[in-house]
């Protein structure tokens, strides 16, 4: 169950979740339970918030890397103030002489149609997370561009709807995910859902793809190609070269150095110095 708080006069969401949880970044967590407060940025005195038990967080791996943070210490990156600024997803307020980070409505996006502002909404918070997933402090920074990015879309819908953003939540949030519901082109029923994954750390060892190679083919050269190169094939000499060939790739000896060759590279011919080339013809006469 739930505890409950009772706000003091000028508290913001995040200074809630301090003293709630010991931590600003968890004010995530308190949204759920007091959807009917929503609207508000800047609580009055004495207003009982419900306080639900934050979820623990366990920390594993060995790689260290660390997201650069603001020059003040604030634990948020300078980098999530820069991306959310240049979204117009926040602005910024003093209050009891500390800078409070407020969701903001991103009006140029009201003529999108609904589900696609959350898939915009999406593609960015996803994006910044799949950018960063391997920092040490991920959680913690992605965590509040995730928390501006949610109350700005919420913001944002509310004013494309001519609506609020507790009835917005209400109309849209089922079964705890927010999902919008649209029919396509062909007439299909589809839905998005509001990012919901999470910001946990990502190990480098467990994802498959990175730092491998990927797989190269180089074009087989022509003959004329491989005849001025004037290397020979076989022994490697650099020479005028002649080009020993055979009519079918059954008829090659395979038991010879240029036959493997030959067999190797799936060719019928190979470019070859005029030493290699009598000894080639010295031991098909003898056969």
């Amino acid at each position: 169950m739930p505890s409950e708080k009772r706000t003091k006069q000028g508290q913001a969401w995040d200074q809630l979740a301090k003293d709630a949880y010991g931590d600003e970044l968890r004010l995530g967590t308190l949204f759920p339970e007091n959807v009917e407060e929503l609207d508000a940025l800047i609580f009055g005195g004495d207003v009982r918030v419900a306080a639900p038990e934050a979820p623990s967080v366990k920390h594993q791996g060995n790689v260290h890397v660390v997201m650069a943070t603001g020059g003040n210490g604030d634990p948020v990156a300078e980098t999530v103030k820069e991306k959310l600024m240049s979204y117009g997803a926040v602005k910024f307020t003093e209050q009891n002489g500390k800078t409070v980070w407020l969701p903001q409505s991103r009006s140029y996006l009201i003529g999108m149609e609904s589900h696609r502002i959350l898939a915009k909404f999406n593609l960015e918070i996803r994006g910044f997370y799949n950018y960063y997933c391997i920092a040490d402090n991920v959680s913690a920074t992605c965590s509040k561009l995730g928390y501006i990015m949610q109350y700005s879309l919420y913001k944002t819908l509310a004013q494309k709807l001519n609506s609020t953003m507790p009835k917005i939540v209400r109309k849209y949030r089922k079964d705890k995910e927010f999902r919008i519901e649209y029919t396509d082109k062909k007439g299909n029923q589809k839905y998005r859902i509001l990012y919901n994954g999470g910001f946990a750390q990502k190990q480098p060892n467990k994802m498959a793809d990175c730092d491998n190679l990927p797989h190269v083919s180089f074009p087989k050269r022509s003959l004329a190609e491989r005849l001025r190169s004037e290397i020979c094939e076989l022994c490697g000499r650099h020479d005028k070269l002649i080009m020993h060939h055979v009519r079918t790739l059954k008829s090659i000896n395979d038991k010879t150095e240029w036959g493997k060759i030959m067999l190797g590279s799936h060719r019928k011919t190979i470019a070859v110095c005029e030493s290699c080339y009598t000894k080639i013809k010295e031991k098909e006469h003898g056969e």
